[in-house]
């Protein structure tokens, strides 16, 4: 009978300590995970993602501006008889429709883009620095859930006498929810890309130069 106790005992014992040690290596794995092993792949899934829609956004621009897209096809320049400009005007019809059209196309190319994942050498993923870029890749999925927007901006820059570079930019920003196993956030980019340009012969007012009432002109658009 007292030996039967003593095993029962020892028994109860044995099981006290395996689940102790059970919950202390489940405590260190979730504290390794939540601490280490998150941030590297949030790091990495916001370097993957601001590369996608840095991506998406050049490539949108470059489809619909290709050989469509030009200085005089978007601004109108008058000119006084001396040769100065007395005018630059937007052609807010063109210009919406440049806006339009890439901002629904940087949405499309970016819904493309998630479904192909991200991948990170499991190495990199242990948070362990002396393992990172090793081992095989491992994928994830993401779900870039978001919206793009975008608006014009112009410069000015002085190339001698009496000439000077208009250049037309348009900044578009993506709002981009990003869903991935175990977490979520929200991720903002804004990419700049070229539009059109063009050597302006004469003076420019300094309205045009000196302040942003040309860059408000190109984004008054319906």
């Amino acid at each position: 009978m007292g030996k039967c106790v003593r095993r029962r005992g020892r028994k109860k014992k044995l099981i006290v300590r395996v689940s102790a040690f059970l919950l202390v290596l489940a405590v260190g794995i979730w504290a390794h995970v939540h601490f280490n092993v998150r941030p590297v792949l949030r790091r990495i899934s916001e370097e993957e993602v601001r590369a996608m829609a840095a991506t998406a956004v050049n490539e949108a621009a470059l489809k619909i501006m290709s050989g469509e897209v030009d200085y005089n096809s978007i601004l109108e320049v008058e000119k006084n008889s001396a040769g100065d400009v007395v005018l630059i005007q937007a052609k807010p019809v063109e210009l919406n429709a440049i806006a339009r059209n890439v901002t629904l196309l940087t949405q499309n190319y970016l819904t493309q883009m998630g479904q192909q994942g991200i991948h990170v050498p499991w190495g990199t993923l242990t948070g362990l620095a002396f393992l990172s870029g090793k081992g095989s890749a491992v994928s994830f999925n993401i779900l870039p859930m978001g919206s793009a927007n975008s608006k014009f901006t112009s410069g000015f820059q002085s190339m001698g006498i009496n000439q000077t570079r208009h250049q037309i930019y348009m900044d578009v920003s993506t709002g981009i929810q990003v869903i991935i196993p175990g977490m979520s956030f929200e991720l903002v980019t804004v990419t700049q890309v070229p539009i059109a340009e063009a050597i302006i012969v004469g003076k420019v007012p300094d309205t045009y130069l000196q302040s942003s009432s040309l860059d408000e002109m190109l984004n008054l658009i319906p």
